[in-house]
C-alpha cells in the first residue's frame, strides 16, 4: 500500500517550529510531498533542514530532509533509509542562535607548585617503575652518590640546584627554567648545536636563536650570545651541560656539568643521555620521599562547542587530551549553560563519547535542575511553552519505552 493511500500523518520539525501534515504523494525515490494540516502551520522556507517523525505499527520511525518548496503543500528531500527513533525524552536540535555560551570546571591533574614554570609537560606516574642500568633509585643519598662516581669520568664540575628555596639566577638558569630545554655546549667556541646535532633531544638549539640584534634569546641579542660563549672560553671552559629536572610542568632545579679547556673531553650526546636520565630517576624518587607534598591541585575552565541540544540533555565536543582523560562514561558533571544572559547551573552525566579525528564528543543527561530553567530552556530551544503532553509522550511523539521491573 502506497504512503498516501495510508493517510500517514509526519510531524514536521524545523529550528524552533513544527506543524503536523499528510503525505500527498513520493514524488520519487528522493522527494515527498505533504500537505500541511493547518492553514496556521509555520511556514517553512526553501532549504530549511527538517526532521520528520511518523507512526509505523507503534513505532515512531524519524529521518530528516530539507524543504524544497514550502507553503501549505511542502516539497521535502528524503534520505534512502528511515529509521526507529532513538528513545530520548526530548528531540536534540541544533542550539538556537544567538548568545548561549556552555563551560564547566574541572579538577585538573596538574599541581600547583612554587617553582618555575614553563609550557612543556613532563608526565610522572608515582606508581611506575623506574629501571636504569646505571642508577639506583631505592634511595637518594645513594642516588647522588652513584651519579658523581658515574659523571666525573666526563665532568670537573658536577652541581645540583633546587629551585624550591632560591630562584634561577644565571643566565643559564634562567634559559633552561624558561623554556625547559637543556642548554647543551659541546665547545664554547662553536655556537650552539642545530638541530640536526640534536637527534630530537630536549636542548636548545642553533635555529631557535635570533638571527638579528632586533630579536632577543631570553633577554640577549645574537651578537651578546656570542660575547657571552666567548666569556666561558676565557673563563676556561671547554664544555658546559645545564639540564632540567622537570617535574610536570616545572623546572624544579638543574644540574650544571662543566669541563676545563685542556682537561678533558668535549662532552658528548652520551654525556647529555647520562645526565638526562639521572634527572628522570631523580625526580621519581623525589616523588616517592614526599618532596612535593602540599601542592595544590589546579581547576582548569573549558568553554567547550555545543553540537546539538535538547530540554533533557546536550552533545558538546572538545579537542583537550587532558579533558578526554578526566571525563569518562557515566562522570558526572556541574555544568554551567547560558541562553540570553540567562545562567543556569545543571547537575549532569556522560551517558555517550566518542572520538572523531583529534576531538572527543560527550553526551550529557541532565540530571538535576531548576523547575524554572526547565521551562525557560524548553521554549528557548524548541520555540514553544512545555504542554502536559510533553510531559506524557517522548520525542516525536512516542510513548514512553515500558518499565520491566
Amino acid at each position: 500500500m502506497k504512503m498516501e493511500e495510508q493517510q500517514i500523518e509526519i510531524a514536521v520539525h524545523g529550528e524552533r517550529k513544527r506543524a503536523s501534515a499528510k503525505v500527498l504523494s513520493l514524488v520519487d525515490l528522493s522527494t515527498l510531498r505533504l500537505k500541511q494540516l493547518s492553514p496556521s502551520e509555520p511556514i517553512f522556507i526553501k532549504g530549511e533542514p527538517v526532521r520528520l517523525f511518523f507512526n509505523f505499527f507503534d513505532h515512531t520511525m524519524t529521518f530528516e530532509g530539507s524543504i524544497l518548496e514550502g507553503g501549505e503543500e511542502l516539497l521535502i528531500s528524503i534520505p534512502n533509509t528511515v529509521v526507529k527513533n532513538l528513545q530520548r525524552k526530548f528531540e536534540r536540535v541544533p542550539p538556537p542562535e544567538g548568545d548561549i555560551h556552555l563551560s564547566f570546571d574541572i579538577a585538573s591533574s596538574r599541581i600547583e607548585l612554587d617553582f618555575p614554570r614553563t609550557s612543556q609537560f613532563a608526565q610522572v606516574d608515582q606508581e611506575e617503575m623506574i629501571f636504569s642500568s646505571v642508577f639506583d633509585a631505592s634511595s637518594i643519598q645513594g642516588l647522588l652518590e652513584q651519579f658523581n662516581q658515574v659523571i666525573a669520568q666526563y665532568a670537573e664540575v658536577a652541581k645540583i640546584r633546587m629551585f624550591r628555596e632560591k630562584k634561577p639566577e644565571t643566565f643559564e638558569e634562567l634559559v633552561v627554567a624558561s623554556g625547559g630545554n637543556a642548554l647543551f655546549l659541546p665547545d664554547t667556541s662553536r655556537s650552539f648545536p642545530s638541530l640536526e646535532e640534536a637527534e630530537g633531544r630536549r636542548m636548545v638549539v642553533d635555529e631557535e636563536l635570533p638571527l638579528g640584534d632586533s630579536d632577543l634569546f631570553c633577554g640577549k641579542k645574537r651578537g651578546e650570545l656570542k660575547s657571552w660563549l666567548l666569556d666561558l672560553g676565557h673563563e676556561g671552559i671547554l664544555s658546559e651541560l645545564v639540564m632540567p629536572i622537570c617535574y610536570r610542568e616545572y623546572v624544579i632545579g638543574v644540574i650544571l656539568l662543566q669541563t676545563g679547556i685542556g682537561r678533558g673531553m668535549p662532552f658528548t650526546l652520551q654525556v647529555f643521555d647520562i645526565c638526562s636520565e639521572f634527572a628522570s630517576i631523580l625526580v621519581h624518587s623525589l616523588q616517592q620521599n614526599g618532596y612535593f607534598a602540599g601542592g595544590k591541585r589546579q581547576v582548569e575552565s573549558y568553554e567547550p562547542q555545543i553540537v546539538n541540544i535538547s530540554a533533557s540533555g546536550l552533545l558538546f565536543t572538545h579537542s583537550s587530551a587532558e579533558l578526554a582523560s578526566q571525563i569518562g562514561m557515566y562522570s558526572d558533571l556541574s555544568i554551567r549553560l547560558t541562553l540570553s544572559s540567562r545562567p543556569m547551573q545543571i547537575a549532569c552525566r556522560v551517558m555517550r563519547k566518542y572520538h572523531e579525528e583529534n576531538r572527543a564528543y560527550y553526551g550529557l543527561q541532565f540530571m538535576e535542575m531548576k523547575p524554572e530553567d526547565f521551562r525557560y530552556l524548553f521554549e528557548a530551544v524548541y520555540g514553544r511553552s512545555f504542554t502536559e503532553r510533553d510531559d506524557r509522550l517522548w520525542e516525536g511523539g512516542a510513548k514512553p519505552p515500558e518499565v520491566v521491573l
